[in-house]
């Protein structure tokens, strides 16, 4: 049984959505206390009415499947940046070693043109 709140979950649009997809389901829920519940065949109808009225919304499934085939991996993706980030750290403080040897050379000669003067 789902309440429509779990519909509307599952749709993945909002409560205010689903009550005249409800309605135009043809289907009755049952008075759970404060809540109407509806039983999986119901909510077969209230589906199939839903994507009829609107098509171009897909399923969570069928997204679901879409990014499985796609091939992405969160877990790859994080490592992927997590070593690009520590690659990028260590070209700054090459750089930053590269700068401070620089700017003692220049020192160097600031002071070997001081004494010459």
């Amino acid at each position: 049984m789902r309440s429509v709140t779990d519909i509307s979950r599952e749709l993945g649009c909002s409560r205010n959505t689903i009550y005249p997809i409800i309605k135009a389901a043809e289907v009755e829920g049952v008075q759970e206390g404060q809540a109407k519940m509806f039983t999986d065949e119901q909510f077969q109808k209230i589906q199939e009415v839903y994507y009829r009225k609107y098509p171009n919304r897909k399923s969570k499934e069928i997204i679901r499947e879409q990014f499985t085939q796609t091939g992405f991996n969160y877990v790859d993706i994080l490592k992927r940046d997590a070593e690009t980030k520590s690659d990028l750290r260590r070209q700054v403080e090459e750089q930053r070693l590269i700068i401070n040897q620089l700017l003692a050379l220049l020192q160097n000669l600031n002071s070997v043109l001081h004494k010459q003067v």
